[in-house]
């Protein structure tokens, strides 16, 4: 039964040992994310994957070409019939499971990620979702999908390339070799400044499947000095091999380096690996085992159906699942895998015509995305029966879909060259005309604009939301000490200078009458610090506004859900928390505080937690609402409006002359 045909090296010989070796793959990947402190390195069986997969299909298209039987047609089918079964019933599975069991701003996500899976666009979408507001990896069900996304584009080009480099006969793997070159040189590039789009890019992996390619290319050249080489070293030659793969599962970490030069060990001991072939020992008698090669005929479904399986219950929980329930998951996936491959995948694949399967596969797939489309459309299905119930206070959990980001009056009275690539930049005006109240700082200043702008007391104000970063001053100096490239980080390199500089402008006008500042740091303030605070004040009443500075606000220690009930759980926190922790803050800002109120008296210092703290204790949620809105503890619509209302309030008893400021502005 495992002596298949289709997968193998030329002549579409079968290689048990490379069932092995996706064993050695798949297992890292789930247990990396199953158990990561076990395997930190786990995540390159990817890499592994995809070397892997370079090889079998270019033998396969090779062999055929050569026989001079190739077919583009006939080759999208087989991979159809490859990939389609088990991708179309586990997304199906997906949307099932989260129909009865997911938030509407969770079902949403899992409606885009569905759509873009179905297309193989995962790796661009994540892609587009990377930074601050990005959601915890683990509560995305398919994020592993990236991986399938960068294969089958690859797969769009690599037929007609191979194509062109036999035909170019002694020219062609010069070709082949300068296009897996300029991979390997756009990834180490990108690694180092665009670290996100070096993962998710096609073009800087590419060079992996090449790598497999190459393998594949260079065995059947029977080159008989390579062969005679590699016979008498094969031991030596996979032991190298597997201590490569080894050792970047063990010692290679995830971090803004990877995949960059990091990825050649992975790569380079799958290479190895398979080079060598039966003639090792280790080949034959470890890779080639038969309970190896049983995880490996089950290594895809199992690489789909892990992730989910482990996603639900932390998204349930809210938090990283226990020990016993991630085992759980593990084996349940092994089981789901094993009953996708023998009921599903393996019929499909391996019994009846080529094009019937492959047209119903496509059309099922084409019917899934269609699915995922209408539910991130409808926004989740808010009125499905297991959330109605929920919906008053789950409706205000909208992570990453916070509707006041940005909008198109904003930016286009206030444009900023290369905002567009920010992980996160707020541009939110209520009117097309000069400010008059300014929203300024981070993502922790903008959740107050909904408040603002919709309270009685700012009415008929020029309300600007705008900025990304820390309200303090920057200087050419500070960019200088600040070169950590990162593309999607706003306050990096000369990002946060140029912000300042645009914001500056505006401020110069004098329209602002008052200027609203949140996201100081929660670390103890520093004097460098205090001084660029004093700053960015300073400049503001330059220019005739009133300052109210926000000191930091409390925050949860776990993801604010967690208080309420949502299907198959009752509320597992309280959301109180002492009020020790709102003095501590107070305690940790008082240099700062008592630094501005004997330089700057005018400025009014307003602190948030009096929203949340009533005597002893405080909590985050009101009227059974939650005062926040996702995992970072940014505010809720809701809690907007409340942290405004306070706001007016301690105005209206401690700095009256600010709101007076502003009934002035309108007359």
């Amino acid at each position: 039964m495992l002596q298949r045909k289709i997968e193998g090296g030329a002549k579409g010989a079968y290689r048990a040992d490379i069932d092995g070796l996706r064993a050695i793959a798949v297992a890292a990947v789930v247990f990396y994310h199953a158990f990561p402190s076990t395997l930190p390195g786990g995540f390159v069986g990817v890499d592994i994957f995809f070397v892997i997969s370079g090889f079998l299909i270019t033998s396969i298209i090779h062999a055929e070409i050569v026989d001079g039987h190739f077919s583009i047609l006939t080759f999208y089918a087989k991979r159809a019939r490859r990939i389609f079964p088990a991708l179309v019933t586990v997304m199906v599975a997906v949307l099932i499971a989260g129909w009865f069991l997911l938030l509407p701003d969770e079902y949403e996500e899992v409606g885009k990620h569905v759509a873009a899976g179905s297309s193989f666009i995962s790796n661009l979408v994540l892609l587009t979702e990377a930074g601050y507001f990005d959601a915890t990896a683990k509560f995305k069900p398919l994020l592993h999908l990236w991986s399938l996304g960068i294969e089958e584009q690859f797969y769009l080009l690599w037929p007609l390339m191979l194509i062109i480099a036999l035909k170019a006969r002694r020219y062609g793997p010069a070709l082949i070799g300068i296009c897996g070159a300029a991979s390997i040189a756009y990834c180490i590039a990108l690694t180092r400044t665009h670290p996100y789009s070096a993962f998710y890019l096609p073009q800087s992996r590419f060079w992996e499947l090449l790598a497999g390619g190459a393998v594949a290319m260079i065995l059947v050249s029977r080159n008989r000095r390579l062969d005679d080489f590699m016979e008498r070293r094969s031991d030596v030659i996979a032991a190298i091999g597997l201590a490569l793969v080894v050792g970047s599962v063990l010692l290679v970490r995830e971090n803004r380096h990877f995949p960059g030069p990091s990825a050649f060990y992975p790569v380079a001991g799958a290479c190895l690996l398979i080079a060598v072939g039966m003639r090792s020992t280790i080949n034959r008698f470890a890779l080639a085992a038969r309970p190896m090669r049983l995880i490996g005929l089950i290594s895809y479904p199992l690489y789909l159906w892990h992730w989910p399986l482990l996603s639900f219950p932390a998204i349930i929980l809210g938090a990283e699942p226990s020990l016993g329930v991630r085992l759980l998951a593990v084996a349940a996936s092994v089981v789901m895998a094993f009953g996708t491959y023998w009921l599903i995948e393996r019929p499909i694949r391996y019994r009846g015509r080529l094009a019937l399967p492959a047209l119903v596969s496509a059309l099922a797939l084409a019917v899934v995305g269609f699915s995922g489309f209408v539910v991130m459309m409808k926004q989740g299905i808010p009125e499905r029966p297991a959330i109605q119930r929920l919906a008053g206070a789950q409706a205000l959990f909208v992570g990453p879909l916070w509707q006041f980001t940005s909008n198109d009056i904003c930016k286009q009275r206030y444009p900023l060259a290369g905002s567009e690539k920010y992980g996160w930049w707020f541009c939110m005006a209520n009117k097309d005309a000069d400010p008059t109240v300014l929203i300024l700082g981070s993502s922790y200043a903008n959740h107050h604009y909904p408040g603002i702008a919709s309270n009685e007391a700012f009415a008929g104000q020029s309300v600007l939301s705008i900025g990304s970063c820390e309200p303090g001053w920057v200087t050419e100096s500070d960019v200088e000490a600040n070169l950590d490239a990162d593309e999607f980080n706003p306050c990096t390199t000369r990002h946060a200078y140029d912000q300042m500089n645009m914001i500056n402008g505006i401020i110069a006008k004098g329209t602002i009458k008052l200027a609203i500042l949140d996201g100081l740091v929660r670390s103890p303030p520093t004097p460098a610090y205090i001084e660029a605070v004093e700053k960015r004040i300073a400049f503001l009443e330059a220019h005739g506004a009133k300052v109210v500075l926000y000191t930091p606000h409390m925050k949860s220690d776990y993801f604010i859900k967690a208080c309420f009930a949502r299907p198959l759980r009752s509320p597992a926190e309280t959301c109180e928390v002492p009020i020790s922790r709102a003095e501590e803050i107070t305690k940790t800002m008082k240099p700062l505080v008592d630094h501005l109120r004997s330089t700057h008296p005018e400025v009014a210092i307003f602190d948030p937690n009096t929203l949340f703290c009533n005597g002893a204790t405080c909590s985050f949620k009101r009227d059974g609402k939650p005062l926040f809105r996702d995992e970072y503890n940014h505010l809720s619509e809701f809690g907007s409006d409340k942290m405004a209302a306070n706001l007016v309030d301690w105005l209206k008893s401690n700095r009256p002359e600010m709101l007076r400021t502003l009934t002035t502005s309108q007359q």
